[in-house]
């Protein structure tokens, strides 16, 4: 089974959990069939015999419905995809995690009306890097997805912007209704939970996407971020990947409204 498949199988399985929650099925119900081999064997029968109408006598007094995922499992839930965690870097980042740095993300884990509130507004939730990284960290990593105009033009944003040992929480794409607009104009689309994210923290989450599921987070769109060009001055463009194929970024592009040209958010963190 390639990785695709098994991500879109992953989907499917997470659609089902969350159908079976609303029908009042806990998560003790989900342990019987692992943990008794007959209980599993009968739901393999009733699976494929289509799911059957049947009555059931129950052999328990009946309980309230009680059940609450939480962490890692709570995230994949609300996000699906969209959650990334540290495991995922290690295995397509080529990145290495230690145990204090685990516990650090799994205790910084964004709460339930946060990952609904990213979920809502089309964010990504993506795991930092183990340490505190720049842009041309992340490029020797996959120097294969980039261009290398910024690295021979000696671009201070190249060697000095950072994406830390955090949750990054990114939007896919720009903010709405922000193409053709000043970068000022653009500014004031934010609501204050957000920010201009830099290029360290847009490239290792574009490329961390790119790695774990072959598609891109800004695929035919370009968004404006916090980096600046030392030779022009204007504000760097992130994105338009399908037709670069790989990671793109520009600073042919001024602060003055230009059509197509939106700009980039993240969440904050709280």
């Amino acid at each position: 089974m390639n990785f695709v498949i098994a991500k879109e199988l992953l989907d499917t399985m997470i659609a089902s959990l969350r159908a079976l929650l609303k029908k009042g099925v806990t998560w003790e119900d989900f342990k019987i069939p692992v943990e008794n081999d007959k209980a599993g064997d009968n739901l393999a029968k009733f699976l494929k015999a289509g799911c059957p109408d049947f009555e059931i006598v129950s052999k328990k007094p009946e309980a309230p419905v009680v059940f609450s995922l939480k962490g890692y499992d709570l995230a994949m839930c609300i996000l699906g995809k969209d959650f990334i965690p540290p495991e995922e870097n290690v295995k397509y980042q080529n990145v290495f995690y230690g145990n204090e740095v685990l516990r650090h993300f799994a205790q910084t884990l964004p709460p339930r009306e946060v990952l609904l509130w990213l979920r809502n507004n089309d964010f990504a939730l993506i795991a930092g890097p183990p340490r505190e990284m720049s842009f041309s960290e992340i490029y020797d990593l996959n120097s294969q997805l980039f261009s290398e105009w910024y690295k021979e033009d000696c671009q201070n944003f190249f060697r000095e912007d950072k994406v830390t040992a955090n949750w990054l929480m990114l939007r896919k794409g720009i903010i709405p209704n922000s193409a053709g607009k000043y970068f000022e104009e653009q500014q004031t689309l934010l609501c204050d939970l957000e920010y201009v994210p830099n290029s360290a923290e847009v490239v290792w989450g574009e490329t961390t996407y790119k790695k774990i599921f072959d598609k891109w987070l800004f695929p035919d769109v370009l968004g404006r971020i916090s980096s600046v060009s030392v030779k022009n001055g204007n504000p760097i463009c992130v994105g338009d990947s399908l037709r670069e194929n790989g990671v793109y970024l520009t600073d042919q592009y001024s602060t003055f409204k230009t059509v197509g040209i939106g700009i980039s958010s993240a969440r904050k963190r709280e």
